[in-house]
């Protein structure tokens, strides 16, 4: 089992206390206008295993967001078909094999490759924090950057995907956190939008509150970013106890600091370029996902005498809330 594999691989506990986890992909076109997102989902309702469901979900995003159209499909889990050499899962209406992505569903149809362009990213700085019951919620991304080749339908229009730039990622956990913000960007330009593309540059940080029992947490962050042949990562403590950070239902905004570097990143999206998303968790709460994948994105980097700053509007930001005074409408 390769490293890829081995990060994809389901971790479904098969017990008594639920289970959530999903596989999905985003994806940009070079011009900014356009943005795809596919996920397979797994869930496992708290006590009752014989009633877990698989999931496909899939959101175009067309005209810098001004068309949407999210879709969800769920099956009985017995219809999944998954297994690691080489990684799959597969339903009735699609199937995600390695990096190989095809499916249709209510409008939407795809099919497209990703070719990594970076090694695997685990933001937690220790393997125990992927096996331990703490955090309550795993993330890691098998392929932090990728070209991607293929094609994706939507609107009635067929987009050819050559040179658009895309991520794979996946997480799992006994429930969503509490409340979360996520951002992933892999098209970062420098100073302004006009700048050419930067290769091999991504930056990716998430944000998260977790309930243990009564109790909940702070914000507890980590982040890593790729540039200049190399990773910072921010994943130890004075990093992931950071109070640098302030999150709405537009916008993620943090600072963070190790090793004597530090960057701070700012993502936003107008209403317009989001997608609300109904999360359910094992236990029958909901949280909505509000999902966008054309946020602009600022970052600065201090390395001792360095600074750099770097400029997007092909990121990816998802915020997850439990308040219902949002505004953005449910599509899926």
């Amino acid at each position: 089992m390769n490293r890829f594999e081995a990060d994809n691989q389901l971790r479904d506990a098969k017990d008594a206390n639920g289970h959530v986890e999903s596989h999905f992909i985003k994806a940009n076109s070079p011009d900014g206008a356009r943005a795809i997102w596919v996920k397979h989902t797994l869930l496992v309702p708290r006590g009752r295993p014989e009633a877990a469901l698989a999931e496909v979900w899939a959101i175009a995003f067309a005209e810098h967001g001004a068309r949407k159209h999210a879709v969800k499909r769920s099956f009985p889990r017995s219809q999944l078909q998954s297994g690691t050499s080489p990684f799959h899962l597969r339903l009735p209406c699609a199937e995600l094999v390695g990096s190989h992505a095809r499916g249709a569903l209510d409008g939407l149809r795809w099919e497209f490759e990703l070719a990594p362009q970076a090694a695997p990213f685990r933001p937690f700085a220790l393997e125990r924090m992927y096996t331990a019951g703490f955090p309550r919620s795993k993330c890691l991304t098998p392929i932090p950057d990728a070209s991607v080749s293929g094609q994706f339908e939507a609107f009635g229009e067929r987009w050819d995907l050559t040179d658009w730039c895309g991520a794979q990622g996946h997480n799992w956990g006994v429930s969503h956190a509490h409340a979360y913000a996520w951002a992933h960007a892999n098209a970062w330009s420098l100073d302004s939008a006009a700048s050419a593309t930067l290769p091999n540059v991504w930056f990716e940080a998430l944000t998260g509150k977790v309930r243990l029992g009564p109790v909940t947490t702070p914000w507890l962050s980590v982040a890593g970013l790729a540039f200049d042949g190399k990773v910072y990562r921010f994943d130890h403590l004075r990093a992931l106890c950071s109070r640098r950070v302030n999150i709405d239902e537009r916008s993620y905004r943090l600072e963070l600091t190790q090793a004597g570097v530090s960057v701070q990143a700012t993502f936003r999206a107008e209403s317009e370029r989001i997608a609300g998303l109904r999360y359910v968790d094992p236990d029958g709460s909901e949280l909505a996902c509000l999902n966008s994948k054309l946020a602009t994105g600022e970052l600065r980097l201090r390395d001792g005498t360095r600074e750099v700053r770097l400029y997007t509007e092909r990121a990816a930001l998802e915020l997850g809330t439990r308040a219902s005074d949002h505004g953005i409408p449910l599509l899926a």
